[in-house]
């Protein structure tokens, strides 16, 4: 996700009412074949039907408003898979360009908690070197959660998330990770000087 879309949901969360409004964060975290946008891709939604951001061309934007929506409401991360790989008339973005299966993950933010994936994202943008995120999908017998994590320095993804190793130390086998961004120093700026 370019760092001009990262500041702009900083931006907006920023300037929420929190008296009367929330927001949630929408990411993808697992694209198949063809997709407008890659892993990583993220919109805001307020419980207002404001956003910023996206994560499609456009043809999956509608839908995630309302499920992000929902996911504010009932105060509970979700996952939803939107597969065009089928010509179902029924599903949504199929004949729109969205030929490829896009998993998509809701969560809605709690401005309290310090680690938020948006403050996560925040602490990115004063870094001075590359850094990668890791956002654990599903856990096995526990609901999705959303979060961001910071690897250690110098461990992996699963030390710093304090995972069991799997089988000959290698990945856990009951998590589902998913590299949500690749943050870019701080110092440099994008195409639009920002």
């Amino acid at each position: 996700m370019p760092m001009k879309e990262i500041r702009q949901i900083i931006q907006w969360v920023d300037e929420l009412d929190r008296r009367a409004e929330r927001a949630a964060l929408v990411s993808v975290v697992r694209v198949e074949q063809s997709s407008y946008r890659r892993i990583g891709a993220r919109m805001l939604v307020k419980s207002t039907g404001e956003w910023i951001g996206g994560i499609s061309g456009g043809c999956l934007e509608g839908d995630a408003l309302r499920r992000a929506q929902a996911a504010i409401f009932q105060d509970r991360s979700s996952i939803m898979v939107y597969d065009t790989l089928e010509e179902d008339e029924q599903q949504i973005g199929v004949g729109l360009g969205c030929n490829g299966r896009i998993e998509v993950l809701f969560t809605p933010l709690n401005p309290d908690d310090p680690d938020n994936p948006v403050e996560v994202l925040r602490r990115q943008l004063h870094r001075r070197t590359p850094n990668v995120l890791t956002q654990v999908i599903e856990r096995e017998g526990a609901p999705p959660d959303g979060r961001l994590y910071e690897p250690e320095a110098t461990g992996t993804p699963e030390r710093a998330l304090n995972l069991p190793a799997g089988p000959l130390g290698g990945p856990p086998t009951a998590t589902r990770t998913a590299r949500a961004s690749r943050a870019a120093p701080a110092a440099q700026k994008d195409g639009n000087g920002a």
